[in-house]
C-alpha cells in the first residue's frame, strides 16, 4: 500500500521519520530529532533508538517497513516489520 500522497510503496521515508535515542551516556535525548540530522552526527546509540512518523497516512491501511543499516566496515543489516494497522 502507499503510505500517503507524498510517499509510495518502497519509497525511502527517512525524511519523515524522527528519532529519540539513549546517548553514550545513558541518557535518552529530550525531542525527537529527524532521522537525516540524526545520521549526520555520527552518533553513538547505547541502548536503542525509537522511529517515529512525522507526517499520517492518507487512509487507515497495513504497512510493513524495512529499515536497512550500513555499519561504517561496509556490513548491511535489515529488518522488516510485521505488518501493522496505521490511522491517519
Amino acid at each position: 500500500n502507499d503510505y500517503n500522497d507524498n510517499y509510495k510503496i518502497n519509497d525511502t521515508i527517512n525524511d519523515i521519520l524522527n528519532v529519540i535515542y539513549t546517548n553514550s551516556k545513558g541518557m535518552p535525548i529530550a525531542s525527537p530529532l529527524p532521522l537525516n540530522n540524526y545520521l549526520q552526527t555520527n552518533p553513538i546509540c547505547s541502548d536503542g533508538i525509537n522511529l517515529f512518523l512525522s507526517q499520517p497516512p492518507s487512509i487507515t491501511s497495513i504497512q510493513s517497513f524495512t529499515i536497512y543499516y550500513k555499519e561504517t566496515d561496509g556490513k548491511m543489516f535489515s529488518a522488516t516489520t510485521v505488518p501493522i494497522y496505521i490511522m491517519p
